[in-house]
């Protein structure tokens, strides 16, 4: 299962970098969740992704605090 995992993890991050403009940075809500008290992130509308079923949220940050 760790194989699995770890190839949906890295497709996930190369969807999420496609969708990003330069100079942004994005995240999903997994990460946000891990870094939410040293950053400022705003939501932005969840997007479709090939090889998910459901859209996923992503986070634009913004800022470290």
């Amino acid at each position: 299962h760790l194989r699995n995992d770890l190839g949906d993890a890295v497709n996930v991050c190369a969807r999420v970098q496609g969708v990003a403009q330069g100079g942004e940075v994005l995240c999903t809500a997994n990460t946000l969740a891990m870094v939410q008290s040293i950053v400022r992130a705003q939501a932005l509308p969840p997007v479709q992704v090939k090889g998910k079923r459901e859209p996923i949220a992503l986070y634009r940050i913004s800022a470290l605090r």
